[in-house]
């Protein structure tokens, strides 16, 4: 079968719409996937990237220095308050990324759990 030009410019004019629907699929899923990663509450994951580590205790001592001297909250989703306020007095302060540290520097001394069964331990 011969190809004319009419036909090249079907096969792409086709080509490009297959393409351009691949990428907003892909941007779908990757929204999808977002959504689905903000939606998800990890205790002392102050930075909402799915660990518990010494980034979030910065996060929340920077938190914690930004609403004490009147600027105003540093984290711009609420989820980040959520995670933050470890030990679920409402606030995030030194207490909150003193657990969190603590807590890090269980689990990366051989330790696993989720910051929940931890505290649980530590109580009492």
């Amino acid at each position: 079968m011969k190809f004319t030009d009419s036909h090249n410019v079907v096969l792409v004019a086709n080509v490009m719409t297959l393409k351009t629907q691949a990428m907003a699929m892909m941007a779908a899923v990757a929204l999808c996937a977002a959504s689905a990663q903000a939606a998800v509450s990890v205790l002392g994951d102050a930075n909402l990237d799915g660990r518990v580590d010494a980034v979030d205790a910065s996060a929340i001592l920077r938190e914690y220095a930004s609403l004490s001297t009147s600027q105003g909250t540093t984290f711009t989703d609420p989820q980040h308050k959520i995670n933050a306020d470890v030990n679920k007095d409402k606030k995030v302060d030194a207490k909150d990324a003193s657990l969190v540290l603590s807590f890090y520097a269980f689990l990366s001394t051989g330790g696993s759990g989720s910051m929940e069964d931890w505290l649980a331990t530590q109580a009492g």
